[in-house]
């Protein structure tokens, strides 16, 4: 219980480090160890965070809309193929990208004669914009029994998340 300087780093008699400030200041090897320490909390864990799938399609799919759609039939081929031209406008706050679209196919009767779902890497929604999208499909129904279409956006990802 002797008196001990206050420029000491440690106790002249029991060895024992007076802060945690003078451990720190009289051992650098403790310093070199801060990089370790730190790398985790730099690295790692915003990699984790990117890792995360982000905002669920699912909450926001009734703001995708389908704003323009028509379809052509080409019945020159064997088969026929049908091409579905829309316009999709992204009223949500999330930008998405790997978009599944249906597109179903009916006659005149209501009657469903066709469906085809794609999904498409290429298209990404932007919030508050248009996208022009092209479908097609191959080996549709034979010429006449399409009347009426409905698209139907069915997954995205949400494009700010990794990968």
């Amino acid at each position: 219980r002797e008196a001990i300087s206050t420029t000491a780093y440690r106790c002249p008699k029991c060895q024992s480090w007076q802060s945690a400030t003078s451990f720190l200041k009289s051992n650098p090897q403790t310093w070199m160890m801060l990089p370790l320490i730190l790398f985790p909390l730099i690295f790692i864990i915003p990699l984790l965070r990117m890792r995360s799938e982000g905002e669920e399609f699912a909450k926001y799919r009734d703001q995708i809309e389908v704003i323009d759609d028509k379809f052509t039939i080409d019945d020159a081929l064997p088969f026929n193929s049908i091409t579905t031209l829309a316009k999709l406008r992204n009223n949500s706050p999330v930008k998405w990208r790997n978009v599944v679209i249906e597109v179903q196919y009916f006659d005149k009767e209501g009657n469903l004669v066709a469906t085809t779902t794609e999904q498409n890497h290429a298209i990404v929604l932007i919030p508050k914009a248009e996208q022009a999208v092209q479908i097609n499909l191959t080996r549709g129904p034979p010429s006449g029994r399409c009347a009426s279409q409905k698209i139907f956006l069915r997954d995205a990802k949400d494009a700010s998340k990794w990968p």
